[in-house]
């Protein structure tokens, strides 16, 4: 039973210490921040392992894992769709980071010059990026890797009912794989 007593006295005077240095250091505020923050944070992620990318056919992407979904941005029904609820109309950052794989090994492209890897997001189901900050492209080196990388960011206006919609292409003459992942997130009324 002395163990036991020791051994939560020795944890409180541990806290004590701790609470301390927190408390000198501003550091609870921060945490409390934080947490606050963390409590109004409105978005979305989500990913989708190898998509296949049909050369020279645009495609969207057709996500089936979800990270995080503060509000319901994203419906099973509508699963190529991240769509705004009612009442979270905002500034939003908008982030894509995806992963083109190429099973046989580096490519070779004929020209490494050209760009043959692109992506970009939709608003409202147009047909073309709606923003230039909005598009990426990505060239293939010769010898390069078994993998190209991609990752951009835009900050837009939605509004409640507005859906963003991720697009990939690739001109590489035989269908590629990649790793998607896409996140919105509210950042301003």
């Amino acid at each position: 039973m002395k163990d036991k007593k020791s051994a939560a006295s020795a944890l409180e005077k541990e806290l004590k210490i701790v609470r301390k240095f927190l408390k000198r250091n501003n550091l609870e505020a921060l945490v409390n921040m934080i947490s606050a923050a963390d409590d109004i944070a409105h978005g979305v992620k989500v990913t989708r392992g190898s998509a296949q990318v049909v050369s020279n056919v645009d495609t969207a992407v057709e996500f089936r894992n979800v990270y995080w979904d503060s509000d319901g941005y994203f419906e099973t029904e509508a699963p190529t769709r991240l769509t705004v609820p009612t009442g979270l109309g905002g500034r939003y950052l908008l982030h894509v980071a995806l992963r083109w794989q190429h099973d046989d090994g580096p490519l070779t492209p004929p020209n490494d010059t050209k760009s043959y890897f692109h992506a970009f997001i939709t608003l409202n189901g147009n047909n073309d990026g709606f923003d230039n900050d909005v598009r990426s492209s990505a060239n293939k080196v010769i010898g390069g890797a078994v993998a190209t990388s991609q990752h951009f960011m835009a900050e837009t206006q939605l509004n409640a009912g507005d859906f963003v919609e991720l697009w990939l292409a690739q001109q590489f003459g035989v269908d590629k794989r990649c790793d998607a992942y896409f996140t919105i997130r509210r950042v301003g009324t």
